[in-house]
């Protein structure tokens, strides 16, 4: 259910808020062998939400926001982490038996003069596990911790994961652009830059800094467009990551059998035209 209600403060000042509830069903872990007759079960996740929010314009329309606050608490949060089977790591879901998340939105838009548009939007998140306890199957199998037994406690016991942050929800993300436009031999010109940054983030629930902890990496973008009176036709060169920067983006743990870690990085410079 949802239960919301808006009201306008002025035509041109708008606010909200919602109460609302969510659910993902359950399911089964099939990949994961077992030698229990009994199938792995994944309980349903259950969340109820919070969300107050405002959308406005000022000075003729020249300048719009919008920005909203959220609460998540979720109940059986579905967490997906990676377990070893006969040496064989599988990923898996677990539930997290108590969880929330919390942050805000931003978006901004601005024409300070008609030749120049300018835009930017931020997103703050807050995770945190209340109530969760796993085990890290392969943690005494890599680097300082490996201990040559993977029937160590290390690897067999529960953890307590309380207090710890989400995987892959970077605390803070913006991004920035600023095109001029102008006329010139009877064409429509534009030039766009843009700027985005995404912050430190975790791969997995463990939080484990050796090997879990992926740092802030940013990205600079150009394009160039022409385009004829009518919008007929239009030209656009571009270049994606202007500076080359190899970033990491995602990285699994290290392979107990190789130690090498598998990794993504942000793409290289692109550039090119488009017709």
């Amino acid at each position: 259910w949802r239960l919301g209600v808006d009201h306008f403060l002025t035509p041109e000042h708008f606010l909200y808020g919602f109460i609302a509830t969510g659910y993902r069903s359950g399911g089964f872990n099939f990949q994961k062998p077992s030698a229990s007759p009994l199938v792995d079960v994944v309980k349903p996740e259950e969340i109820l939400s919070y969300e107050v929010g405002y959308k406005g314009t000022a000075l003729d329309n020249r300048l719009s926001l919008a920005s909203s606050v959220y609460y998540y608490d979720y109940t059986d949060l579905q967490v997906i982490k990676q377990d070893v089977e006969n040496g064989i790591a599988l990923n898996t879901f677990v539930n997290a038996k108590d969880a929330r998340a919390m942050g805000l939105e931003m978006e901004v838009q601005a024409l300070p003069v008609d030749e120049v548009m300018l835009s930017a939007t931020y997103s703050y998140n807050d995770t945190e596990f209340k109530t969760f306890a796993s085990k890290d199957a392969n943690a005494c199998a890599l680097g300082p911790y490996a201990v040559g037994d993977t029937q160590n406690p290390l690897c067999t016991d529960e953890l307590d994961l309380q207090g710890n942050e989400f995987a892959l929800t970077p605390e803070n993300k913006v991004s920035l652009n600023a095109t001029y436009f102008w006329a010139m031999f009877e064409l429509d010109w534009s030039v766009t830059g843009s700027y985005y940054y995404q912050g430190n983030q975790w791969m997995t629930p463990f939080n484990d800094p050796l090997y879990d902890k992926v740092g802030s990496w940013d990205r600079w973008d150009a394009r160039m467009t022409a385009a004829d009176k009518e919008k007929i036709w239009e030209v656009t060169a571009f270049i994606k990551n202007i500076t080359d920067d190899r970033e990491i983006v995602t990285r699994a743990r290290p392979s107990t059998v190789t130690q090498n870690a598998q990794t993504n990085l942000t793409d290289p410079r692109i550039y090119g035209m488009k017709l």
